[in-house]
């Protein structure tokens, strides 16, 4: 019965032509605090030997039995030779869906998502479904949520400083020079690396000199320190006895170094000729302003954004959230969706690969993004459910600037964009972002203590709350070293 009792249940229940006559079921339920509901249907054995005859039947025509024509062997016969338990799982499945559906009728049961049948057992045959229902999410005095605004944003001389250094070091230029090999300096060289009869390198490096690096094997760098280029320099080094690669921890390295080349790094000087390089500027005061006031946009930006974060915090800290177990590993399906994407963009692997490579498992990582999941869910379930009491609506104006704004980003590559906008799914996607962001910005209204009245006068329509879009999706930064 393994492969029957791990089937889950999508049925279309009102539109399922019952087979014959309906029997009485009779019909139990139990309601689970985690939005669950588990469905105890027995049926009589009237209807259960029918649909056993009819598996008979069937099986029959599937095997050959001996002093029998196939497909003629009688009911008793296929009973002895293949055994009951066989025509039970022939035909539970559709003896079961037909159960399921019925019992879905009669009890007035709407599944928030497909069911799982836990468990059956015969004469009487009854049936055990866990059916997922509904979240439930209760905001209270969500209007009552108050949050202390920022004081007014300064920029510093300091900050100011140090944009315009990370600009000089952008636009840094390395130049050969004629003296020993200094930390940060880049060194241009050719490396040999042993380990016992192993050659773990042989080729052409070139980095920054960092003697703090364990690069590639930890002391390596703080060796090359002095030497001049067209030196030649061996060496021998040994790992830590911590190493986290345990096959290399303690063990003794050879090194090769030949040093071809020192370069050093010059960086612009800051005056009128560094503006001209920066962009269209006639002075360094006028980058400096430049510089201000992006760093200023950027501050209000990380306070906007602090800001709705801690508002959808006292929202969800304020509610009353419950929802069926299955809601969550959907979320964690889609975290592994993004991971992997990401992975494939940065490490060109599936994640999967990646995992094997750094000696952990999916299941490690599901655990791992196991509470991130639950806040992003609590939090969309939180919006989706201010956007339906607020009455938010989505017109089709502000659905043609959001298709515009992403055609926009996209510049000359807009044409596949502009065709999947087009579809159903596409105008899905624009009305997710159009009511997310209407959502937010209702949340940080009321925060604020700014938010308007709810009019009296508008048609309680519902907020698709399904199309509200996970707000933290794309505010997480995510790791190639640590997929959690």
């Amino acid at each position: 019965m393994g492969s029957e009792l791990a089937q889950n249940y999508d049925i279309c229940y009102n539109s399922l032509h019952v087979k014959g006559e309906r029997k009485k079921l009779n019909i139990s339920t139990d309601r689970i605090d985690d939005c669950q509901l588990r469905l105890n249907v027995e049926v009589e054995q009237e209807r259960v030997d029918q649909y056993l005859k009819d598996a008979a039947k069937r099986l029959a025509g599937k095997v050959r039995l001996p002093g029998f024509r196939k497909g003629k062997a009688p009911y008793n016969v296929l009973v002895q030779m293949l055994g009951k338990e066989a025509l039970y799982e022939e035909s539970l499945e559709e003896l079961g869906q037909q159960v399921y559906a019925e019992a879905l009728e009669k009890e007035g049961i709407e599944p928030f998502a497909q069911a799982q049948l836990e468990n059956v057992s015969f004469e009487p045959m009854s049936l055990k479904f866990l059916i997922p229902l509904p979240p439930k999410i209760e905001l209270n005095d969500y209007r009552e949520i108050r949050i202390e605004s920022r004081e007014e944003i300064v920029i510093t001389d300091d900050e100011v400083a140090n944009a315009l250094e990370q600009m000089r070091e952008a636009r840094a230029e390395w130049t050969v020079v004629d003296r020993p090999l200094a930390e940060g300096d880049l060194a241009v060289t050719h490396i040999k690396i042993s380990v016992g009869e192993q050659v773990a390198a042989d080729d052409d490096r070139t980095f920054v000199v960092d003697t703090s690096s364990e690069y590639p094997v930890p002391g390596f760098q703080s060796e090359l320190v002095g030497m001049q280029a067209g030196e030649t320099k061996a060496f021998e080094l040994t790992y830590p006895p911590d190493w986290e690669e345990e096959e290399l921890a303690g063990s003794l390295v050879h090194c090769e170094v030949e040093l071809k080349e020192v370069k050093e790094k010059v960086l612009p000087e800051l005056d009128d000729e560094f503006a001209a390089l920066v962009g269209d500027y006639e002075s360094l005061d006028d980058v400096k302003a430049h510089v201000a006031e992006d760093l200023k946009e950027h501050a209000r930006h990380a306070a906007l954004h602090k800001f709705e974060d801690d508002a959808l915090a006292k929202l969800v800290e304020g509610a009353d959230i419950v929802f069926p177990p299955v809601m969550l590993e959907e979320q964690i399906d889609e975290m592994i969706r993004e991971r992997d994407m990401f992975v494939r963009s940065q490490q060109g692997v599936s994640l999967e690969d990646f995992l094997k490579m750094m000696g952990q498992t999916m299941d490690e990582v599901r655990a791992k993004l196991a509470d991130s999941a639950r806040v992003r869910l609590q939090r969309s379930l939180a919006i989706g459910k201010l956007a339906e009491l607020e009455k938010l609506q989505v017109t089709a104006e502000e659905m043609r600037v959001q298709e515009q704004v992403m055609l926009d980003s996209l510049q000359g590559e807009a044409g596949p964009m502009r065709e999947l906008l087009a579809t159903p799914q596409g105008q899905a996607v624009l009305r997710r972002d159009v009511l997310s962001r209407k959502s937010l910005e209702r949340l940080v209204a009321i925060a604020k203590g700014e938010a308007p009245e709810i009019a009296a006068d508008t048609p309680e329509e519902p907020a698709d709350v399904s199309a509200v879009t996970q707000i933290e999706a794309d505010q997480e930064q995510v790791s190639t070293a640590d997929p959690e």
